[in-house]
């Protein structure tokens, strides 16, 4: 459980050596996507220790607890790269908890695929539509 809070902290402070001058939600997106980085044995040893935790009960909040951290991490990471305070300032906290949330989503989509589905993509893909402010999918017709 350690590595994985561990874990969070380093995509908080990959976040905070992307260039300056770099829009925010570019940094994010690689801050958030470390897994494209990870070697396929590392990325396992990921997926194995989130399943343990998802499948117990006891360690569910734990688990809760560690996103919440990273939330808090990033918010205050943000506020620093835009100028603002979140203790005023609604969009470091709001962009924070949802980057967070963000890659929560992503990692159970990951898990749940199987590996079918590619953590790295996941995210980005999470992150553009949040940047895109959500928008609807497009209908399939059956």
């Amino acid at each position: 459980m350690a590595e994985l809070v561990d874990g969070m902290g380093y995509i908080a402070d990959g976040l905070r050596a992307r260039p300056a001058g770099e829009p925010l939600w570019e940094s994010l997106r690689h801050a958030l996507t470390f897994s494209a980085f990870l070697p396929p044995e590392q990325l396992e040893q990921l997926a194995v220790k989130v399943r343990m935790v998802m499948a117990s009960r006891v360690l569910l909040g734990s688990q809760l607890a560690i996103f919440e951290r990273l939330g808090e991490q990033l918010t205050e990471v943000i506020a620093e790269r835009t100028g603002t305070d979140p203790r005023g300032d609604l969009y470091p906290r709001l962009t924070g908890v949802v980057a967070a949330n963000a890659l929560r989503l992503a990692v159970f989509m990951w898990l749940e695929s199987d590996g079918r589905l590619d953590l790295a993509e996941l995210t980005a893909d999470a992150l553009v539509q949040l940047r895109a402010g959500l928008p609807e999918p497009q209908r399939h017709q059956l």
